[in-house]
């Protein structure tokens, strides 16, 4: 079967990714590979085709265990040779009588059950039982290697011996441990537009062995953690932790910092819900980013550490990471001895009200649109999506700048750095230089226009593509003030991650007249990051309020 109107893709298309993974592995991570994924990349080159194929069609199957009987592909003429080829090549292997448990699990309990029949394992459980129980208990009770010598009389076992090297030139590829081929595919269906990449020089993610090695330590710690919470008490994974001794990285805005505090903050958290907060407060000194220097002041406040407590805040106001962070110090500061009286839960309280007739079928914003609607308005429940688009069209071309060794591979759809302070401290020259020109608001809606056009579809994950999103985003240009619409631009860039969440539910309008709205049931609570917005917008001049709805009896 070839390429037709229903398949553009050729029968081995996933061949072609492969080998284009490898080819772009060796030229921009030569420096990185050793003897090992040198040999392994010169072994299967010399592999068949059908060799070869066979390989990638099991590298990219969930493994690394599998029934030889399962394996058929049009493409693929006899595949029993091709894998007693990769048998020859230690590609592969037959079989493991030490991990019988792992590939029990791939014959169904209807299989199972007419084994355990035939070999008198019937006694060991109930027909009725789950199959999961059924193998416990015939692991249990029936020695491994006759449970094995059974089983691969039954069907061969193969055991995908590479798993290991080609997860390691995978993560070189795309720089993390989550993505795999599937993008290639994606993008060749049509179902991914991306930037175009051509003639670029692409930065590698890595630079040397070590840095790859530190952070396949972190992924291999952060595996045996998330194990370890399920099966584990908080205060034996605390145990594990400290006895790993798992080394703090030197930064944590880098890949295996950034991995290495997700561990101490599901960490702390497990502890703190646990009530284990002496152990809970010394995991979250391993890292600065948030919370943890505010979970470790409300613990320190629970331990009766006043004083290191607002040492904390105060450093945390001093340097504050994002604006909840910010909002936290300020407010535990200004309490002093007293109670901590919230910003956000102040600021909802003096909120403006409108009162509505429940429907408890739709959401509270859609009603509130209802609501101004039947007064009116033009009422839209734009939330994110219309300043992410502002701030995704009109920094197209600095977010998309080759020049910031922020781009890795053909495949990706942002910056590596868009959520890290260094997106801003990179671009700041270039960003600024996009605002004075922005001198009127004709230039700002003519930029918008043109990137539309230019770029339409492209995937970027703050730009939702639509006629709608278009025209409210220009009507919003054409009714705020020009100065306001500029800092909010500059203040998402200057901390994407964060500043690009918060914004007001609602942008509601009628002729000249406009207003943002963040709307709040009487069960909501307001965060930190929309009061910080509401604060900002009002600050510059953009007309932004919390509106609480009131259910009418």
């Amino acid at each position: 079967m070839g390429q037709t109107s229903e398949n553009p893709l050729p029968d081995t298309y996933y061949l072609d990714y492969f080998n284009f993974l490898l080819e772009f592995v060796q030229k921009n991570y030569h420096n990185i590979l050793q003897s090992e994924e040198h040999q392994f990349i010169k072994k299967f080159n010399q592999l068949s085709h059908n060799g070869q194929c066979t390989f990638v069609r099991l590298a990219n199957r969930k493994g690394p265990f599998f029934r030889q009987s399962k394996l058929a592909y049009r493409e693929i003429d006899n595949i029993h040779l091709s894998i007693d080829e990769l048998h020859r090549n230690e590609f592969i292997s037959f079989g493991k009588e030490d991990v019988v448990s792992s590939f029990i699990f791939l014959f169904t309990k209807p299989e199972i059950i007419n084994l355990s029949e035939a070999y008198g394992w019937d006694n060991f459980f109930k027909r009725n039982q789950r199959k999961e129980d059924i193998i416990f208990s015939i692991i249990e009770q029936v020695p491994s290697n006759e449970v094995f010598e059974i089983l691969f009389d039954e069907d061969r076992i193969i055991f995908f011996e590479s798993s290991p090297i080609v997860n390691f030139l995978k993560l070189l590829f795309f720089g993390d441990q989550y993505s795999d081929m599937t993008q290639f595919v994606m993008r060749d269906l049509g179902n991914i537009k991306l930037e175009n990449f051509d003639n670029v020089d692409f930065t590698p993610n890595f630079h040397t062995r070590e840095e790859v090695n530190e952070y396949i330590t972190y992924i291999e710690a952060y595996q045996v953690f998330k194990e370890a919470r399920e099966l584990l008490t908080p205060v034996k994974v605390y145990t594990w932790f400290t006895d790993a001794e798992i080394e703090s990285p030197t930064d944590y805005g880098s890949k295996s910092g950034k991995l290495y505090s997700k561990i101490v903050l599901k960490l702390g958290k497990l502890l703190e819900q646990g009530g284990f907060l002496l152990e809970a407060l010394e995991i979250y000194r391993n890292t600065d980013q948030p919370p943890a220097r505010e979970r470790q002041v409300r613990l320190l406040m629970r331990l009766n550490e006043e004083v290191e407590a607002a040492t904390i805040a105060q450093r945390i106001l001093d340097n504050p990471k994002t604006a909840t962070e910010a909002l936290f110090a300020k407010d535990f500061l200004n309490a002093g001895a007293g109670r901590i009286k919230r910003s956000t839960t102040l600021s909802l309280k003096a909120a403006n009200e409108i009162s509505i007739v429940q429907d408890p079928g739709i959401s509270v914003e859609r009603q509130a649109v209802q609501h101004f609607r039947a007064q009116g308005y033009e009422a839209f429940h734009t939330e994110n999506s219309l300043w992410r688009f502002l701030f995704g069209t009109i920094f197209w071309s600095e977010t998309y700048d080759t020049t910031q060794n922020t781009f890795h591979h053909p495949l990706q759809r942002l910056p590596s750095d868009i959520q890290d302070k260094s997106f801003y401290d990179k671009r700041a020259s270039a960003i600024n230089d996009k605002l004075k020109k922005l001198r009127s608001k004709k230039i700002v809606l003519q930029t918008l226009d043109e990137v539309y056009a230019e770029k339409h579809g492209i995937a970027n994950p703050y730009v939702y593509w639509s006629d709608n999103m278009l025209l409210l985003s220009k009507k919003a240009v054409e009714l705020m003030p020009l100065k306001g619409l500029k800092e909010v631009l500059k203040m998402i860039a200057i901390q994407v991650k964060t500043n690009s969440t918060g914004f007001p539910d609602l942008f509601v309008y009628k002729n000249r007249n406009y207003h943002f709205y963040e709307i709040k049931s009487p069960t909501d609570q307001l965060s930190a990051q929309q009061l910080f917005w509401i604060d900002f917008m009002h600050k510059w001049n953009i007309k932004a309020d919390v509106l609480k709805v009131t259910w009418e009896s």
